[in-house]
């Protein structure tokens, strides 16, 4: 049985993605000022690439959280919202890949009905993400209804953070775009921010799943006494410090 300590876990994934988003923005800031492309290595963590450190790293976020909701999935099985949690494992498995590869990206439908003038068209995915994140919340309305307040309440806020950042500052981002074009440090502070809370999101949801794992005693043993009041909070502290 796997043995994990809650806050050393967050503690370091937290820490990993600061010195993504540090570092890939130090990268960006260098290029917009001296047009000095991939000084000092640093474009290997820039945080609007796939295929970078940073990317890949987000990939793994989901990954990890989809593997844990596998565990979960497995061990409720049979129960009336034991699917559910199957249906989350493959959904941040997608996530993980189309991160990884950037499918929404590539294949964006949305695009078909927008004007190319438009700020939004390069992005036109939003709307499909939005709509996407809007049906699985209405869908899974009652299974998260059903869950203990404070698991809730962290899945929650972990979705609202992740999908504010993903949708919401995507759509600020292009508009921005649209007035100063992109190679501006108002470009790099959004793309920072953006990036940096859909990665908080998710880990903050690691947080949350390993309480339920911790609550249900299931798969992975996780140190006693850690609610996931504790663990996020101090993961939102962490964040700030």
């Amino acid at each position: 049985m796997l043995v994990l300590v809650p806050r050393k876990v967050i503690k370091i994934l937290l820490a990993i993605a600061l010195a993504c988003c540090v570092l890939g923005a130090l990268g960006q800031v260098i290029e917009v000022v001296t047009q000095k492309e991939n000084f000092l290595g640093l474009a290997a963590f820039d945080l609007n690439e796939e295929g970078t450190v940073s990317a890949w790293y987000s990939s793994m976020l989901l990954l990890v959280a989809s593997a844990i909701l596998g565990v979960i999935a497995w061990a409720r099985r049979g129960e009336r919202f034991g699917r559910h949690w199957g249906w989350l494992s493959g959904i941040f498995l997608y996530l993980s890949l189309d991160e990884a590869l950037a499918i929404h990206e590539d294949a964006d439908l949305a695009q078909a009905v927008l004007d190319k003038s438009n700020f939004i068209y390069g992005d036109a995915w939003v709307f499909v993400g939005a709509a996407f994140a809007a049906i699985v919340a209405f869908s899974f309305r009652k299974f998260l209804l059903a869950l203990p307040r404070k698991i809730r309440n962290g899945m929650l806020r972990a979705g609202a953070i992740y999908v504010g950042g993903a949708v919401g500052l995507e759509v600020v981002g292009s508009y921005f775009d649209s007035l100063w074009g992109k190679e501006t440090l108002v470009r790099v502070a959004v793309i920072t921010l953006e990036e940096g809370l859909e990665m908080l999101g998710v880990i903050l949801f690691i947080a949350t799943l390993l309480s339920c794992c911790r609550l249900w005693q299931i798969g992975i043993q996780v140190e006693p006494g850690v609610g996931v009041d504790e663990v996020t909070d101090s993961a939102e502290k962490s964040a700030l410090t």
